[in-house]
């Protein structure tokens, strides 16, 4: 069986960012994706305008208890967790790697802050800077 990797990151309709960039090498390399959006987009920030929104916190808290249900945690390998969009949701990937550690202690976690770019700055909230800083970076 091949490895999973649980990817929580963002989705755009247009572009390559997140789940959108992320899914497509690892399954040409054989890796199995679990994508768990945390937006809806219609395209990066990068744009004049961006449509969609950050998805709320009790629907991704949903989708990661079907990841569990299906016994994707089991499986993993690697739990990914990218652009997360606000604070309420840094808290709910916070809590599913706890709860996935615990079922399978060989799980790697890997945080990618994504809070902003050279470019732009920061384009996520104080809050969720936080939440990176003191609650998902200590747990990769």
């Amino acid at each position: 069986m091949p490895p999973t990797i649980i990817s929580i990151q963002s989705q755009v309709v247009h572009g390559h960012v997140g789940n959108s960039a992320a899914a497509f090498p690892m399954r040409m390399l054989g890796i199995e994706v679990a994508e768990v959006p945390t937006t809806l987009l219609s395209n990066h920030p990068h744009y004049p305008t961006t449509r969609g929104r950050v998805l709320e916190a009790s629907l991704v808290a949903d989708l990661l208890r079907g990841v569990e249900e299906r016994g994707l945690i089991e499986a993993g390998a690697i739990v990914l967790s990218g652009y997360l969009g606000s604070a309420a949701i840094a808290e709910e990937v916070a809590a599913f790697v706890f709860r996935a550690r615990r079922t399978n202690p060989r799980l790697i976690y890997l945080c990618d802050p994504v809070m902003g770019d050279s470019d732009l700055g920061f384009f996520v909230p104080a809050d969720l800077q936080a939440a990176f800083r003191e609650r998902l970076v200590p747990l990769a």
